[in-house]
């Protein structure tokens, strides 16, 4: 997070505001290249002694003279002999304050703190004091002493109240305000370790709007504390951007990017400041997966230092090096990573303490694996997981992953004993990757989850050359695998469901509090809290204990939760389902089939009711495969075909059912309900459309799958194990409440939105296209990678949200299938509001009935600012300039819903489409609707066809309504049937769009 010059922007601001303070670009002096006369020179004045008898002004000169040749030389033991010299001899308190920085940079706690305690008591004045006040909270902070930061915390607050009311001159004012910024910074700080994210967000907005105050105070251009309080700016920046990244809140960090830079020609910043920016935008882009712009952006930061002269080698270039050799890894350009790590090695040369420095294991060992060196990158995973485990302890995530990359690199060595030697490595590996004290390490950022699949999918080969029943056991991983998103989300809800006990409330809440602070010094145990490079041994001590006694707690919590609410811990964190669970949870007509696709091919799985159970590894690459899928739908999907309609590719569907379903059979043939769950391009497409025979031209009536078995999808199994073993009360007893075609605009949208949701006549041969509902909330979802140059905005507003008119058919089709009263049933424009979901959830209302619809877009995280959550989008409330998300029902108001829903229609959502964040998505509502009490939900995979989608969901449900002993899913598939059974609608785009996702059953 360019700790490098942040650190020492730190310790400049330990100096005092005086004409003695040395210039941030004095400071990293020492990263420029010096000549041999000008080390000469400096190793002069560093040798020159300062006599006792000295006048005071000149020893201060010579002992500041001194002290910045001895960065510039990069000595540190001289430095801190300077400074001891000082600090002993003078009586000014910056000289105690700046000794116990560098005592405490190199370990020495207690001396440190001494030092910076006496250097307090020295204060010249108050206002400096509360600033020194606001530094040495920071110091416990770093020392993870946050009770300790806490108390100076409330102390400068305190003293800067007391004061504020008597100081008159500016300069007083400036440094009080100064002082409230630090303390803001390290407020932001304590609130980011507990993972209280807007509280961090909250205090570092704080800390930048003093900053800026103190900024405004400044006399003219040419008063001395200006770079100073530049550098406090920036520092206060720094500290947001490290709590919006921290909240994964990414658009609002690309925006203070770009505000920041735009002041910087005010702020006169210096090139390592920018230089520190470009490095925080990176970072962000590599932790969206925009690989291409992280790697941009290393590229520029690097190159500003590197304009100034600073050495390739030294720390601050080293990590633009690996900013941008990660992420050149990350965007599959590994011959450039190599050449990038080869000019490193010619850099270093014989200079063993440079090579060790250059070395990054990790990243030299993902390069190594990847351009046929996999010997030496299993030495490196090796000594890698060994300095991990000396740091983090045997059993932390990271060493886990450290000996699967090991492990990895010994398979792909491809030597029998290199391969003995990888498969119980494996086996450990996944067992411990798997366990629940390491599934915060599990999340879509970065390179985790590449790197996360690539262990699983090479144990998955390992294992399917074993083959047996270790194969078919290992379906527990491919669960694992696809059980990943919105688990936060899901497990944070869980506070929310115990609220009607307030006792079990209090319970979850402690749980969930104790768990965000694991959660947090984990992050600075591991070194990606942000704040510092990496903990010293006695501070890595501290935060071990401190973790283990705080799961001990948990451990105890845990037991008093789960004697009065057994369900709690599978239902937050469901474990992966095992073949026993699987069959116990299916009726004898069921089967159960797991498709996960991996870079080399397809596994897939079978269970059934019997516990019976196939197991299948097809040597479909993931390219392949999405290639089929790229065919299909194209094909299906209305907003790819335009006002064509495609013949169906049913090659591409035959072919799949081929080589993933048909080596199954001998578990699924027959079966009457299918229960799927897939992921990657498989979960892009309904398996329904699958032809289940050899499909010949003109041989008759197409063998569509569903044609013989109803389908029901789910997220994962273990979700949809817990879904059907939970214990649901009755079913609401009246009809339906439905939500439909929301007014996104107080006032009509421009004519080119309006135009999307108008009629489409396209004649295509018998086939007249109506109206297709069609998900068109356009999105700019990063900005420019200019950084500051423009400001285009980085979402759709909110008004211009395509309307849905249609979905008010359909909607008022189900009401009369379901006989229900359209007038209090329904709520339409304006009335179709996020407050009235949430009051008919509060009043009741919602609990009672069976079918809960909403017609309306579904978002994804980032789809609009601050949104960090999959959302439907429901009426304008007016108040969305200020507040973008206001009219939306996000997965955490889905969470607090009361529902005893036996389905839930998403409409008009698309929430099943074609790019991956949007599987995604469906996974998370899902999994919220089923926390709030639903047992499934109706969702479409593609902008449907208004008419053929009016006369499927209303089939659905009259089949549903008729026939009391009926599956859901055999509904869908009788509507799915009768649908296809109409000339104008046999194609598949027109009755293979809605998916069921959960329990199929009654």
């Amino acid at each position: 997070m360019g700790k490098h010059i942040g650190l020492l922007a730190i310790v400049l601001s330990c100096l005092l505001p005086s004409g003695g303070l040395a210039q941030y670009t004095e400071i990293e002096a020492n990263f420029r290249r010096l000549s041999p006369d000008q080390v000469v020179r400096l190793r002069e004045v560093l040798a020159e002694p300062v006599p006792d008898d000295m006048l005071y002004e000149s020893q201060r000169r010579l002992f500041t003279e001194k002290s910045m040749a001895a960065v510039r030389l990069g000595d540190a033991r001289a430095r801190e002999e300077v400074l001891r010299q000082a600090a002993s001899r003078l009586p000014d308190a910056a000289w105690k304050m700046d000794l116990g920085a560098i005592l405490l940079a190199r370990g020495d706690i207690e001396q440190g703190n001494h030092w910076r305690a006496l250097a307090l008591r020295a204060a010249p004045n108050p206002q400096v004091r509360a600033l020194y006040t606001a530094f040495i909270a920071r110091d416990l902070a770093l020392q993870f002493d946050d009770k300790g930061a806490a108390v100076k915390l409330t102390e400068l607050q305190e003293d800067v109240r007391n004061q504020v009311a008597t100081v008159r001159a500016s300069w007083e004012k400036l440094q009080l305000r100064r002082a409230s910024a630090h303390g803001a910074m390290v407020e932001s700080v304590l609130a980011q370790r507990v993972n209280k994210h807007e509280a961090a967000i909250r205090a570092a907005h704080e800390a930048e709007d003093h900053a800026r105050s103190a900024w405004g105070m400044l006399s003219d251009s040419t008063d001395p504390n200006r770079p100073l309080l530049a550098t406090d700016i920036g520092l206060a920046v720094s500290r947001l951007l490290e709590a919006q990244r921290a909240a994964r809140r990414y658009e609002d960090a690309e925006r203070t990017l770009n505000s920041y830079v735009r002041l910087s020609r005010q702020l006169e910043l210096s090139p390592e400041q920018m230089a520190d920016m470009y490095l925080h935008a990176s970072q962000i882009r590599f932790d969206r997966r925009m690989f291409t712009d992280a790697v941009e952006l290393a590229q520029k930061s690097d190159g500003v230092l590197a304009q100034l002269g600073i050495d390739a080698m030294h720390p601050a270039r080293l990590e633009r090096s690996r900013a941008m050799i990660i992420a050149l890894i990350g965007q599959g350009s590994t011959s450039e990573a190599s050449k990038a790590f080869d000019r490193l090695d010619e850099l270093a040369g014989d200079d063993e303490a440079l090579r060790r420095r250059a070395n990054l294991p990790l990243e030299r060992g993902l390069v190594y694996l990847d351009t046929e060196r996999e010997v030496e990158a299993s030495a490196l995973f090796a000594d890698l997981a060994a300095e991990t485990a000396h740091v983090l302890g045997p059993e932390h995530f990271f060493v886990v992953q450290s000996r699967g990359l090991q492990a990895v690199a010994l398979w792909r060595a491809d030597s029998k004993a290199s391969r003995d030697e990888a498969i119980p490595l494996l086996h450990g590996v996944m067992q411990q990757m798997m366990a629940p004290a390491n599934v915060d390490y599990v999340e879509k950022v970065g390179l985790r989850i590449d790197i996360r699949n690539r262990i699983a999918e090479t144990y998955l080969e390992s294992i399917s050359q074993i083959g047996g029943d270790e194969a078919i056991a290992a379906l527990q991983v491919a669960d694992w695998i696809q059980t990943g998103v919105v688990r936060e989300a899901v497990e944070d809800a869980a506070t929310r469901s115990a609220a009607a006990n307030p006792a079990i409330a209090r319970l979850v809440r402690q749980d969930q509090e104790l768990r965000n602070e694991i959660r947090a010094l984990r992050k600075y145990l591991d070194g990606s809290g942000g704040l510092i490079d990496s903990l010293l041994p006695e501070l890595a001590n501290k935060t071990r204990d401190r973790i283990d006694a705080l799961n001990q707690q948990r451990g105890g919590l845990h037991a008093r939760i789960k004697a009065r609410l057994p369900d709690y811990e599978q239902m937050v964190r469901p474990r992966p389902a095992s073949m026993s669970d699987i069959a116990g949870g299916l009726a004898g007509d069921e089967a159960v089939a797991l498709l996960l696709p991996t870079e080399r091919a397809v596994y897939a799985w079978a269970v059934g009711a019997d516990g019976r159970a196939a197991f299948h590894r097809e040597a479909l690459t993931r390219f392949e495969l999405n290639q089929l899928v790229r065919r299909l739908r194209r094909t299906l999907d209305f907003n790819e075909m335009g006002d064509r309609l495609l013949a169906f590719d049913k090659e591409a569907a035959a072919e799949l059912h081929a080589r993933l379903l048909t080596p199954l059979d001998a578990v699924l043939r027959g079966k009457k309900h299918l229960i799927v769950a897939s992921s990657g391009s498989l979960a892009e497409i309904p398996f329904g459309v699958l032809i289940a025979e050899a499909y010949r031209e003109n041989a008759g009536t197409t063998p569509w799958l569903i044609r013989s078995a109803a389908l029901s999808h789910q997220p994962s199994i273990s979700a949809w194990l817990a879904l059907r073993r939970g214990a649901h009360g009755a079913v609401g007893q009246e009809p339906l409440m439905g939500w439909g075609d929301p007014a996104f605009a107080r006032v009509p949208p421009p004519a080119r939105y309006a135009a999307l949701a108008s009629v489409s006549e396209a004649s295509v041969g018998a086939v007249e296209l109506r109206r297709v509902l069609r998900r068109n909330v356009f999105v700019k979802r990063a900005m420019p990678l200019t950084l500051g140059l423009e400001d285009p905005g980085a979402s759709v507003r909110y008004g211009e949200i395509p309307p849905l008119p249609d979905t008010r058919d359909e909607l008022r089709a189900i009401a009369g299938t379901l006989r229900a009263n359209e007038a209090t049933d329904l709520k339409f424009g304006a009335a179709a509001t996020r407050e009235s979901v949430l009051a008919a959830s509060q009043s009741g209302l919602l609990a009672r009935k069976r079918v809960v619809a909403f017609a309306t877009h579904g978002l994804m995280a980032d789809d609009l600012p601050h949104l960090t959550q999959p959302a439907l989008a429901l009426a304008a409330t007016g108040k969305e300039a200020e507040d973008p998300l206001a009219p939306l029902l996000t997965l955490d108001d889905v969470m607090s819903l009361r529902l005893n829903a036996d389905w839930v229609l998403l409409s008009a959502c698309n929430t099943a489409a074609s790019d991956g964040s949007a599987a995604e998505a469906l996974s998370g509502l899902a999994r919220g609707f089923f926390f709030a009490g639903a047992r499934s939900i109706l969702a479409t995979y593609w902008a449907v066809e208004s008419e053929s989608a009016k006369l499927l969901t209303a089939a659905t449900f009259a089949h549903y309504v008729a026939n009391v002993t009926a599956r859901k899913s055999e509904s869908l598939r009788q509507a799915m049937l009768g649908v296809m059974a109409k000339p104008d609608f046999d194609h598949p785009a027109f009755w293979a769009a809605y998916a069921l996702v959960g329990d199929g059953g009654r």
